[in-house]
């Protein structure tokens, strides 16, 4: 994490306050590294984030209490239910995690934080709470502020992998990859490795769809009528896009170590790799005006009171966000630069 001058806002959401996301922003408020460098902003109830302080050690409450009273809280309106459900996800968490996200979105208009870093919520619960099809926070916030685009990525120091299609049923992807949306999206992950990772190569590997490249046509039409014209028509204004390739071999063979970016046609296509390679890593939504990342596992309710939890996923989202955040910066310094008009000598 570079030195800032000033204290970088950073936004948090509890997400699912039934599952370990009270922990997991408690975890980060008492993080050495981030006392003088971040400035906390929480939405969220603080009788949430109190209840949970409650289970922690005597020692460690002193240290939570403390960080909590030294950020702001934003609160949610709703009541939270006496008898909230710990451990399980349920209707109420839902509500909370929904509103929390919301209150979240809402104050980024205002210019409330700098990057916003969400915590796990359970998908099923928030549609339960709100009536929506709520398909993750990815997409919710792509429409929230209005982008024509969102990119889904996996990030870590091994790989950075994206996606062509996020939380869609296996049955529907074939029917949702098109030419369009190749193109489309591997522009967004183009943009992301210069913009967002201060990329120079940004080499990108695009995967098959079908088990061994579609086998010319035998196991599937989509590489030979979709995919491989899709990648020809971006080589003219991207030349470092190929492919491509059969996902057993590509991660098997550990080919993915030779690009910057790799492109996955679904969701496990390219989590499974990922997560068995480095669990622990971030998710970062490219192609928005707010920086937001999550970790990359859901509520764990499972794990609530334990002593297992693993906090470094969400640790680094923030880590990878305060990155993101200044190679934005450096690269609209050098965008206006290099816009500037040069003086006649």
């Amino acid at each position: 994490m570079q030195h800032q001058k000033k204290p970088l806002r950073v936004g948090l959401t509890l997400g699912d306050p039934g599952g370990i996301g009270p922990d997991l922003v408690l975890y980060a408020l008492m993080h050495r590294h981030f006392r003088k460098r971040v400035k906390f902003t929480v939405f969220g109830s603080e009788r949430i984030l109190k209840n949970r302080i409650q289970t922690l050690s005597e020692e460690t409450q002193v240290y939570a209490n403390k960080a909590l009273s030294q950020c702001n809280i934003v609160g949610n309106a709703t009541k939270i239910p006496k008898q909230f459900t710990i451990g399980k996800a349920s209707k109420e968490g839902g509500i909370q995690s929904l509103e929390s996200l919301d209150n979240a979105l809402e104050h980024f208009a205002s210019n409330a934080y700098d990057i916003l870093v969400t915590a796990p919520l359970d998908k099923q619960s928030v549609s339960e709470a709100s009536g929506l099809t709520f398909t993750g926070q990815t997409g919710y916030i792509q429409s929230y502020v209005n982008a024509e685009e969102s990119l889904m990525m996996m990030v870590s120091d091994v790989m950075k992998i994206a996606l062509a299609t996020e939380h869609l049923s296996l049955a529907k992807v074939p029917e949702a990859i098109t030419k369009d949306l190749i193109r489309r999206k591997t522009t967004l992950l183009h943009k992301a490795l210069i913009e967002d990772f201060n990329c120079p190569t940004q080499k990108i590997a695009i995967l098959a769809l079908n088990p061994h490249n579609g086998d010319r046509g035998l196991l599937g039409s989509e590489e030979k009528e979709i995919i491989s014209p899709g990648i020809q028509s971006i080589r003219s204004s991207i030349s470092t896009v190929f492919g491509p390739y059969a996902a057993d071999g590509f991660f098997g063979l550990h080919q993915y170590k030779a690009f910057d970016a790799t492109l996955a046609m679904y969701h496990d296509q390219g989590l499974i790799p990922f997560k068995a390679t480095n669990f622990g890593g971030v998710n970062f939504t490219a192609g928005l005006p707010i920086i937001r990342t999550s970790p990359d596992h859901g509520p764990a309710y499972d794990k609530v009171g334990q002593s297992t939890i693993d906090y470094s996923s969400f640790i680094q989202a923030i880590y990878t966000a305060i990155d993101i955040h200044s190679n934005r910066i450096t690269f609209e310094k050098v965008a206006k630069t290099a816009l500037r008009p040069k003086s006649d000598t």
